[in-house]
């Protein structure tokens, strides 16, 4: 009996030793998330399958945020079933019936996830190692962005026999680049939450000349192919990602940044200038960059994001409590208006639109929680900006960005940007714990 009490102990003591094979796994499976999402997603799991078997005490039960999530995980489950034996439902098909279900696969795994994830987020420099894994393992992602965009090259690549895939389709010119995620606003996505921790490396250049050059290459990377993109969205977060970041330090610097932006575009749009300078700046910049800013450009989409809202709202008054089942938005506005599209293209709609309101309060209360309570402890009670908080700061920067875009769009949908989503958020979580541990003392 001792022999087997030292040997739990043992093992104890190496899951929860500082170099534990958990969190080796976990910077694995985070540098390799954005190029490499079947392998980091196992990686991630098998890290969190460790941790979990080396608490001490589950604790699970007493977290508001977790009583919360499981309710929701609960309404989710109950408004499946509704939908699932409903013959007059929206989705009654056997297809739909079954990506109904599938759709749960986006929400209920993250809730005990978002429990899981926190030791390995719990202190600033730990923290701080994610976001530098989360930089680097961003490389391959800048390497597919500028390979499509100047060398032609496309895919889909893959190896290991289909295990490792990357979608990026041939271009008719360099912008709408998508990379290696094969859909332009989901790359947006992924570079808005790597772009406050790249800003964030400025204040670590010191003295090295070399250091703080590759500092500037990646910012200036990372900046570039974000407009490639095309991401409207995107680009009015990699804009107002600078303000969050550095607050008040360059409050007029930006100012005047944000005055010559609104020139350029009102010129493009108007030749107040002369049209000699409204054909230069067309020359010096990509077709597929200005008409986005143009009124044909904004007026191209059809449909239009307030004819999916409206329509999306109709929806929900329909079945408001328990909601009609994932992905039923497509069916319903297809029987609507005769076009298919994805999603309604605003995260919170879609939720409501898939579980019903009291599944999705369950999830927006707290997360909106979270995020004011962050940003409070870090951007109003801490206005001071140095290496010992620049980190925390990109941190709920990069969460309130990432947030921001989902009311615009629905990135959400890719497993890359759903997992970082939450890490973020479980990471928000211990910044707040380690504030009030700060404000007791």
């Amino acid at each position: 009996m001792r022999n087997i009490e030292l040997f739990k102990i043992k093992i104890f003591n190496f899951f929860n030793s500082e170099n534990s094979v958990a969190k080796s796994f976990f910077y694995l499976g985070i540098f390799l998330l954005p190029s490499t999402f079947s392998l980091a997603l196992l990686s991630i799991i098998f890290a969190l399958i460790l941790r979990g078997f080396s608490f001490e005490q589950n604790k699970y039960l007493e977290d508001k945020y977790n009583l919360a999530f499981l309710l929701s995980a609960l309404f989710m489950v109950l408004s499946c079933m509704i939908n699932f034996y409903d013959d007059n439902a929206i989705n009654n098909s056997s297809q739909n019936q079954f990506n109904s279900i599938l759709g749960l696969l986006n929400w209920i795994p993250f809730f005990p996830a978002f429990w899981l994830l926190q030791p390995f987020l719990s202190n600033y420099n730990e923290r701080k190692i994610i976001s530098f894994l989360l930089i680097s393992g961003t490389f391959p992602v800048i390497f597919s962005a500028f390979s499509q965009a100047f060398l032609g090259w496309h895919g889909p690549m893959e190896t290991l026999y289909g295990l490792i895939i990357w979608y990026q389709r041939p271009l008719d010119s360099f912008t709408n680049v998508t990379g290696l995620f094969n859909n332009q606003n989901y790359l947006g996505a992924w570079l808005i939450v790597i772009w406050p921790f790249c800003l964030s490396l400025i204040l670590f250049n010191g003295e090295n000349i070399i250091r703080k050059y590759f500092h500037y290459i990646i910012l200036f990377s990372v900046s570039f192919i974000t407009l490639l993109t095309s991401s409207r969205s995107a680009w009015i977060c990699l804009l107002f990602a600078i303000p969050i970041i550095f607050g008040r330090r360059i409050k007029k610097l930006f100012l005047i940044f944000l005055f010559v932006i609104f020139l350029i575009i009102l010129n493009i749009n108007f030749p107040i200038f002369g049209e000699n300078f409204q054909i230069f700046l067309k020359g010096i910049i990509p077709q597929g960059i200005w008409l986005k800013v143009t009124n044909y450009g904004i007026n191209s989409l059809t449909p239009t994001r307030s004819d999916l809202w409206i329509s999306a709202i109709r929806m929900i008054s329909n079945n408001p409590l328990f909601g009609s089942g994932s992905t039923s938005f497509s069916t319903f506005f297809l029987e609507e208006t005769g076009t298919w599209y994805g999603h309604s293209h605003n995260l919170l709609l879609e939720l409501i639109i898939s579980y019903g309101i009291l599944a999705s309060l369950c999830v927006i209360l707290p997360v909106s929680n979270l995020i004011f309570n962050s940003y409070q402890r870090i951007f109003r009670n801490n206005n001071k900006i140095n290496i010992h908080n620049i980190i925390d700061r990109a941190w709920v920067g990069s969460l309130i960005l990432i947030s921001l875009m989902h009311l615009v769009d629905i990135p959400y949908f890719d497993g890359r940007i759903s997992l970082i989503a939450w890490i973020l958020l479980a990471g928000s979580k211990k910044i707040i714990e380690e504030s009030n541990l700060l404000v007791r003392e």
